[in-house]
């Protein structure tokens, strides 16, 4: 029976430490291999000087496990994770133009590159020129409500803020909107009240994303008292027959009678813009105590399965200005 002496116990142990340094028996006592950290490459980025909205790309690898997300900083501030690869950022060349962008990637591990890739550039930007896109034609008469758009040309830019005065008020919020209606707000919301009668002049003015105020648009007109809307029927139809101009009565179907109108409105005397129709429909022995319906702006009513009887078709309109009709269109028909 072989018997190991102290010499084959040595040789054993020898060979044991070569096949441990090689690494294919990892010591019970040793360390795991520490985490590295992720890098990040800017592959895209603007030059030393640039226009204030830029794009910028990039990449990162990590060479012992994989990147989750990266972490995009501008100027210094907060840390925002994202999962893509590029951005576009308008920086603002009010004050201090000069910007730093930085970017680093997080791996699995939840490690951050600790030297995140920068790129630091001065912003540049031509100011936008402030246009009328739709308004009155200049010292034009006009009623209470109307509406005035503004349009903006620049260069460098296509993204825009606004803002508007009356006469030598003060400026309104900067808002998104570069139309601006001047209306009820209880009939169009959001609007911004009607105007004064008298002379006036509208201010506008564009603002580009890097912050710098455009040149000012102003035209001045004159709102003066406006007219009531009119309000007229253009097709009357009982069971698809025309009615006639005297109300000619009609022959009842089983009570399954289809009254239909379409109707219209004229708004353009001074007061705005149509704003839509109320109206009421009801038997002759309850039109005393009949109330008119909500507004609508539907230009077609059907009355579907009416019983023999004589009924009223009263329509009045409305303008952005709060004007009514106040002589409705009204229209009875007898069906027998």
């Amino acid at each position: 029976m072989f018997k190991p002496t102290v010499k084959h116990w040595l040789a054993l142990a020898l060979v044991m430490g070569l096949v441990s340094a090689c690494g294919l028996i990892e010591p019970k006592d040793s360390e795991p291999y520490p985490n590295q950290a992720p890098e990040t490459i800017l592959t895209a980025f603007p030059p030393n000087v640039y226009d204030h909205t830029v794009t910028f790309n990039w990449k990162g690898q990590d060479n012992d496990g994989i990147i989750m997300h990266y972490e995009t900083s501008v100027d210094g501030g907060s840390w925002n994770e994202t999962t893509s690869r590029d951005t576009t950022i308008a920086f603002s060349v009010l004050g201090d133009a000069t910007h730093t962008f930085a970017v680093r990637a997080v791996d699995d591990d939840g490690t951050a590159d600790p030297t995140p890739a920068e790129r630091t550039f001065t912003a540049t930007s031509i100011a936008p020129e402030t246009v009328l896109k739709a308004a009155p034609v200049g010292d034009a008469q006009v009623g209470p409500a109307l509406t005035i758009e503004l349009d903006a040309e620049d260069p460098d830019d296509v993204m825009f803020t606004w803002r508007y005065r009356i006469d030598e008020g003060s400026w309104s919020d900067w808002m998104a909107d570069s139309t601006f209606a001047f209306a009820l707000p209880t009939i169009v919301p959001g609007a911004l009240g009607i105007l004064d009668v008298g002379t006036h002049i509208f201010y506008g003015q564009a603002r580009d994303a890097s912050g710098l105020e455009g040149s000012l648009a102003s035209v001045s007109f004159e709102v003066i008292e406006g007219t009531e809307p009119t309000t007229s029927v253009v097709l009357s139809q009982i069971n698809e027959r025309a009615t006639y101009a005297d109300y000619s009565m009609f022959t009842a179907i089983d009570n399954k009678n289809a009254v239909h109108y379409e109707v219209d409105a004229d708004a353009s005397g001074y007061s705005g813009v149509l704003a839509g129709f109320s109206y009421i429909w009801c038997r002759d022995a309850d039109l005393a105590t009949a109330q008119f319906s909500e507004w609508t702006m539907e230009t077609e009513y059907d009355f579907p399965n009416v019983p023999a009887g004589t009924y009223w078709f009263i329509l009045k309109a409305r303008d952005t200005a709060g004007s009514e009709d106040s002589s409705p269109e009204s229209l009875f028909v007898d069906i027998v």
